[in-house]
């Protein structure tokens, strides 16, 4: 990620004007996330649970962007769909149901109510007062 941020700022400045704040949320020591076709189900008889997924905020001086970190393991086929999908792209229609689909509703579905739950986080640390917020960049 250090390699590639500079070149994500450089990318997101005509959306975002020049970025003031970075958040993460996940730590340097944490589990990476393994995007998999692999149901929930079939995941939770051999004993896998998935650690959150991995968000970026970035807030400039005149937008915000939250971004979902796909990580390099990924298969291009599920990266090319949750990218589709995050960006609500097209997606034709003869993708619809393959394993790489599905796979890639239940991780934007995951990783929305990632979002939803780092945001009360935060939330609740900012109405604490706290300055120092884990994962600050």
């Amino acid at each position: 990620m250090v390699r590639e941020l500079p070149d994500l700022v450089e990318a997101l400045f005509p959306a975002l004007g020049e970025v003031v704040d970075i958040n993460l949320n996940w730590s340097a020591g944490s589990v990476t996330p393994v995007l998999s076709t692999m149901a929930p189900a079939t995941a939770a008889k051999v004993g896998w649970k998935a650690p959150r997924h991995r968000l970026m905020s970035l807030a400039g001086s005149g937008a915000t962007a939250l971004i979902l970190v796909v990580p390099a393991v990924t298969s291009a086929s599920l990266a090319l769909m949750v990218l589709r999908q995050a960006a609500a792209r097209h997606i034709p229609e003869v993708d619809f149901g393959t394993p790489a689909y599905d796979a890639a509703e239940r991780v934007m579905r995951a990783a929305r109510a990632d979002s939803v739950s780092w945001a009360a986080e935060q939330a609740g640390r900012n109405a604490a007062g706290s300055s120092a917020t884990p994962g600050n960049v």
